[in-house]
């Protein structure tokens, strides 16, 4: 016979094992964020400093400065037939043409100023 105590801890179990596997990802991100800081301090790529100045310059990308960035959902128009596609769609679903790639970043650093670092093109012209 089962007890009732016993259901109740194997309910739990299951039920917390989706917020398990979310913190398990958390953390792992966390690790890897803080790697490639230590890794970009160290190489002498960034200072502390200005990776927090970055972390503030794309918290705003989304219009709204909550330690958060959300991800673009809004439609792409196709520049061929004008019509809305999917946000994350390749080609137009209405005419076939390849749709513009939609920028991870702007070309500006929190500095307003082009950055080098994201336009490696800049930096072999120099």
């Amino acid at each position: 016979m089962v007890h009732s105590e016993q259901i109740f801890r194997a309910a739990q179990r299951i039920s917390d094992a989706p917020a398990q596997m979310i913190q398990d990802r958390v953390e792992r991100l966390h690790l890897v964020v803080q790697t490639l800081l230590a890794l970009l301090i160290e190489k002498q790529i960034i200072g502390e400093d200005e990776f927090h100045e970055w972390i503030d310059y794309i918290d705003r990308l989304d219009g709204v400065r909550d330690g958060k960035l959300r991800e673009d959902r809004s439609p792409q128009t196709c520049t061929r037939c004008g019509r809305n596609n999917a946000p994350h769609a390749l080609q137009c679903a209405y005419c076939g043409s390849a749709l513009e790639r939609r920028r991870i970043l702007p070309p500006t650093g929190p500095s307003g100023e082009l950055s080098s670092r994201l336009n490696p093109e800049e930096e072999s012209e120099t």
